[in-house]
């Protein structure tokens, strides 16, 4: 298991050394903003889902966070459409 709260700076280098290291279970906490459909995609293609996802507001932090977990060879609880529309 690996639970961080990555700098949101790294956090794609973060994201790809986690992965490569294949635990079992990842947990992040990071900002809302920061769980973006590519990155959901990124650890799908890898082979995690997205198993859990918690709200959480803490006074003088900016905006919501969230604690969310993936896990491998589990299913997603979340859908998403990267396609852009015109």
């Amino acid at each position: 298991i690996i639970s961080s709260n990555p700098p949101y700076s790294l956090l794609n280098n973060v994201i790809k050394k986690t992965i490569e290291l294949k635990p079992r279970v990842i947990n992040y906490l990071l900002g809302i903003n920061n769980l973006t459909p590519k990155r959901i995609e990124t650890f799908e293609k890898a082979g995690y889902g997205l198993t859990k996802i918690h709200m959480c507001k803490v006074y003088k932090w900016f905006g919501m966070s969230i604690i969310v977990q993936f896990e491998l060879s589990k299913s997603s609880i979340i859908s998403y459409d990267r396609t852009i529309w015109k």
